[in-house]
């Protein structure tokens, strides 16, 4: 179920939350208790520097990557709402506030959780993560 980083690769924190979180999801997604569509737009790749990583970069944004978007985004029937990882100290960097208002602006729900089960409480509140298995 897990998805593993390649061997020898060192995780931060909050990548390892990340890491945790989407691990969860995609229990609970296949267990039928995960009733949403949800993705990690992952812009952390969009960090790296060297020549061929600042063009992709530059793709990407023209093809729509937004800086700040949060770790999470997760999409309903009648709703979406956004999760935001972070651990310890590491706050917001200023597209990410930028981001965040964006979404209160537009009605969309906007979290930051530092734990799993902080995380996994947000989506329980938004009504889309349940403790039973959906039946057909």
């Amino acid at each position: 179920m897990a998805c593993l980083p390649p061997r020898g690769m060192k995780i931060k924190p909050e990548e390892r939350l990340a890491i945790d979180f989407a691990t969860t999801l995609r229990a609970f997604t296949i267990e039928g208790k995960l009733r949403c569509v949800w993705t990690h737009p992952a812009n952390e790749i969009a960090g790296h520097q060297g020549r061929l990583a600042q063009m992709r970069y530059a793709l990407a944004k023209a093809m729509g990557l937004i800086p700040g978007t949060a770790d999470y985004l997760f999409l309903w029937k009648d709703g979406s709402g956004v999760l935001e990882a972070k651990v310890g100290k590491n706050g917001q960097q200023p597209n990410q506030i930028d981001y965040e208002a964006w979404c209160m602006e537009m009605g969309v729900p906007y979290r930051i959780f530092t734990t799993v089960d902080e995380g996994l409480a947000i989506l329980r509140e938004w009504g889309v993560l349940t403790d039973k298995q959906k039946t057909s």
